[in-house]
């Protein structure tokens, strides 16, 4: 799949005008890749992981005016998963992945996903390398396969994706 392993680094901190210029050399290069290999705009894809809580809370409520303290139920709950979401240039967006804590399928809800959807686990529920290669070849590889078929390319037409760490990634 031509996957090679890179350590993301945010240590340097930018200024406003350098990141626009950063930003206009990053758009540049996906618009020069994308004309090069000719790759459609169904086949660019963006994708990227974030963490979901179980039990939503927040730091407002409503209390009687006066009292000394404001407590929130489960306001402290740091229980969550780690969800993967990509979508193409087109707006189409793929199944997910759903990332839960653990280190067997025992982890995973008990309840019956929606069709498509990549349901899987970590050891602290983050998503490591071993997710997101899982991530390419459950999801990620077959739609591109439809959409290659779907828009009667080759077998081994080039996509783009666009994700954390990486400035892009050829398939």
């Amino acid at each position: 799949m031509g996957f090679v392993k890179r350590k993301c680094s945010n240590a340097g901190k930018i200024t406003v005008d350098q990141l626009e210029e950063r930003r206009r050399e990053f758009l540049a290069d996906i618009i020069a890749e994308v004309l090069m290999n000719d790759i459609p705009k169904h086949m660019v894809l963006n994708w990227d992981q974030t963490a979901l809580q179980y039990i939503p809370t927040g730091n407002w409520t409503m209390h009687e005016k006066g009292a000394k303290t404001t407590p929130i139920v489960h306001s402290d709950d740091k229980r969550q998963i780690t969800g993967v979401f990509a979508v193409t240039l087109t707006g189409e967006y793929l199944c997910p992945q759903l990332i839960f804590k653990g280190t067997t399928p025992r982890c995973h809800p008990k309840v019956e996903s929606p069709e498509g959807w990549d349901i899987w686990h970590s050891q602290n529920h983050w998503s490591p390398e071993e997710t997101m290669k899982r991530y390419v070849t459950n999801i990620i590889n077959p739609f591109l396969n439809e959409k290659r078929k779907e828009l009667q390319l080759s077998d081994t037409h080039p996509a783009l994706a666009i994700f954390d760490c990486f400035q892009y990634f050829m398939f």
